[in-house]
């Protein structure tokens, strides 16, 4: 049995690997995926939420690794926005910033992905 750190890095990684399957059967290379992710990082839109959170978890005195994986959180739900019109396109982590918009954030995962249940502080 997984702790539950061990449990939600495995399902954000389930929910990327889900995501890069996706865009590889639309006919996407794997160069083809980088270039997105390379661009979804570097827009202006991901560099100012970045900025903005991190601000924040410094101001509240949060550790700095739920920065982190709240950053991959935003990366991927910005792949995810490129990809959003073709059919099947994967939602996970456009669903986690909408727990975001609510003023919760995502911190864990209980239970086999993708059944179980989302902790969310």
């Amino acid at each position: 049995m997984f702790d539950e750190k061990e449990e939600w890095e495995d399902v954000i990684s389930s929910g990327r690997e889900n995501l890069a399957e996706f865009v590889w059967k639309l006919g996407y290379s794997v160069r083809d995926f980088n270039y997105v992710v390379a661009a979804v990082r570097d827009s202006d839109q991901y560099k100012s939420a970045v900025s903005e959170m991190y601000e924040v978890i410094e101001e509240q005195n949060i550790k700095e690794e739920f920065g982190d994986t709240l950053g991959w959180l935003m990366l991927n739900a910005g792949i995810e926005e490129v990809f959003k019109d073709y059919k099947g396109c994967p939602k996970f982590f456009s669903e986690m910033l909408e727990v975001l918009k609510y003023g919760h954030c995502p911190c864990g995962w209980n239970g086999r992905w993708p059944k179980g249940t989302l902790y969310v502080y």
